[in-house]
């Protein structure tokens, strides 16, 4: 997970935020597809939980997610409505490993057995929660405080076997790069290859998992 810096939003979502009865659910076409570009630039093309790269602000590829959920900051019983909230939205991918059966993100968050957990606190605006974050070369993401690494590892289920293993084959693709063969790392070409992957190319991450790149800079002093 990687801080997330909010923009504006389209002026065409603020624009239909004040037409009388707004709501997300039938918010105009144009207008959501407005919104899904504005939210995934702002995340440099990638999910905002898991990292992966979303090719095209389209249904096919990503979804608009809720912080808090709709069903929760909706309101009612004393909440705040939070439904048409910018701060609150977040591009992610869909979720769903349907061959391994497997669902992570905002899609895992649709589960029965987590809703108890809802809202997660772990957010990606804020700095002090990404910074209890690390990686390891097994490819899990770790959190310094027991109640994100709950909601990492249950509610959003980011340390699946399948981004563990994607994470952990980047991580030593970089290892045996770098390393010497009198032992040791050649932090020079290290750090080279890992800017290679950070590097933007028209605004957007070309390569997934930005957040452990970074976190590769610091561990390894480059």
């Amino acid at each position: 997970m990687k801080r997330i810096y909010k923009g504006q939003p389209p002026t065409s979502f603020i624009e239909y935020k004040r037409e009388e009865g707004a709501s997300f659910e039938e918010m105009d076409g144009n207008v959501k597809i407005e919104l899904q570009k504005s939210l995934l630039n702002e995340q440099n093309g990638v999910c905002a939980y898991c990292q992966q790269i979303i090719n095209s602000p389209d249904k096919n590829y990503m979804k608009i997610e809720h912080h808090c959920e709709q069903s929760i900051c909706n309101g009612e019983n004393g909440t705040v409505d939070r439904r048409l909230d910018y701060q609150n939205l977040f591009a992610v991918c869909l979720g769903s490993i349907s061959y391994l059966n497997v669902r992570h993100c905002d899609t895992k968050k649709g589960d029965e057995k987590v809703r108890n957990m809802l809202p997660i606190s772990m957010n990606p605006l804020e700095f002090n929660h990404i910074k209890t974050l690390r990686y390891t070369n097994a490819g899990t993401v770790k959190s310094s405080k027991t109640i994100f690494q709950d909601e990492i590892d249950i509610v959003l289920n980011l340390n699946n076997d399948l981004l563990k293993g994607l994470r952990k084959k980047e991580w030593f693709e970089i290892i045996s790069a770098s390393r010497q063969k009198t032992g040791g790392f050649n932090k020079t070409k290290m750090k080279k290859l890992i800017d290679s992957r950070l590097a933007l190319l028209e605004g957007k991450y070309r390569y997934a998992f930005p957040a452990m790149y970074e976190f590769m800079i610091e561990k390894f002093k480059l």
